[in-house]
């Protein structure tokens, strides 16, 4: 038996995969991230088209000066470096070592054998999707937002550590979490942030 549990129904999804819990046998709960069937098919025929494309965009200064192949060629690159779950795999790997010993900064463990091109398994992250606070915060929700502080987070505190985090991954070890959108970011207790999704990964 692979899993000693697993959720049938995702419960994050984006373009090219999905996430379900799970458990392995030792009874660690675990996210599993899934490919979407022929999503690298699907994606070659998205850029082939882009490039068949190039003239045109090109005669209309769809880009300003900059050549439309150019930003293309980037756009594949990082869709390539996207669609490898074990290049993703490495890259959590060496930002969770570089965390060691950060209180505020926490990266999600990968379990090696239950990891493959195609899907990628790691620790799960339970926190405060940032996402929540962020649209609280948009919303002048004042009864999420007291609520948050009386179960002793700090909004001053989160945006500092979110700096922190990434000063210290760009200046100490010049390599750095680049998806940093609100969905990949938990807040934990302490006021600690959790990151998952390291797709991309900037140097």
């Amino acid at each position: 038996v692979l899993f000693a549990s697993f959720a049938s129904a995702p419960f994050a999804s984006a373009s090219i995969g999905q996430v379900h819990r799970a458990t392995l046998p030792s009874g660690d709960h675990v996210a599993v991230k899934v490919q979407r069937p022929r999503i690298r098919e699907i994606m070659r025929a998205d850029i082939d088209l882009m490039y068949s494309l190039t003239w045109l965009l090109d005669f209309t200064r769809f880009f300003g000066a900059t050549q439309s192949r150019v930003l293309i060629d980037e756009f594949a690159r990082w869709t390539a470096d996207e669609l490898d779950y074990l290049l993703e795999a490495r890259q959590s790997v060496m930002l969770h070592v570089h965390s060691q010993g950060e209180s505020m900064e926490r990266f999600a463990r990968v379990y090696r054998g239950y990891t493959t091109s195609r899907v990628l398994t790691t620790e799960m992250i339970e926190g405060i999707p940032l996402i929540e606070i962020v649209q609280a915060v948009r919303n002048a929700d004042t009864a999420y937002l007291d609520n948050l502080r009386a179960r002793g987070y700090d909004l001053e505190q989160i945006v500092r550590h979110l700096d922190w985090n990434m000063l210290n991954q760009v200046y100490i070890f010049g390599c750095f979490h680049a998806d940093l959108h609100p969905a990949n970011l938990f807040v934990l207790p302490g006021n600690g942030i959790g990151y998952v999704d390291f797709g991309m990964v900037g140097r």
